[in-house]
C-alpha cells in the first residue's frame, strides 16, 4: 500500500532505489512496532508465553526474552529486505521499447 501510494504521488520521478527504500523502511517500522508489542506481551501481559511457545517434547530449552526478541527482529528485517526486492519487480518502470502501431 505504501509503495503504490508513493508511486502515484511521484509517478514522473519514481526510481527503483526510492521504491525499494519505501518498502524496506515500511517493513522495518512494522517490525519495530510488532517487536515492541511482543516484548510487552511476553514480559508483562503473559510471562508464561515463552514456555508455551515450544512444542511439548522440547522442554530442554531455556528461552530468554532478549534472544527471542532478537530473533523476531532479525527475521522481520530479512523479510522486509526480501519483500522489497520482490515487490519492486512489480512496481518498477519497464524499460522495454514500446511499439506503436500505425493507424490506417
Amino acid at each position: 500500500m505504501a509503495i503504490s501510494k508513493y508511486k502515484k504521488k511521484r509517478a514522473e520521478t519514481f526510481k527503483y532505489e526510492y521504491g525499494f527504500s519505501v518498502i524496506f523502511f515500511t517493513g522495518i517500522i512494522a517490525t519495530m512496532v510488532f517487536t515492541g508489542f511482543f516484548a510487552l506481551y511476553i514480559t508483562e501481559l503473559n510471562p508464561s508465553f515463552l514456555n508455551e511457545l515450544l512444542p511439548v517434547g522440547e522442554k530442554n530449552y531455556d528461552l530468554k526474552p532478549g534472544m527471542t526478541l532478537f530473533g523476531l527482529a532479525s527475521m522481520g528485517i530479512t523479510t522486509s529486505l526480501t519483500f522489497s526486492l520482490l515487490y519492486m519487480q512489480w512496481f518498477k518502470s519497464s524499460r522495454n521499447i514500446k511499439v506503436v502501431k500505425e493507424q490506417k
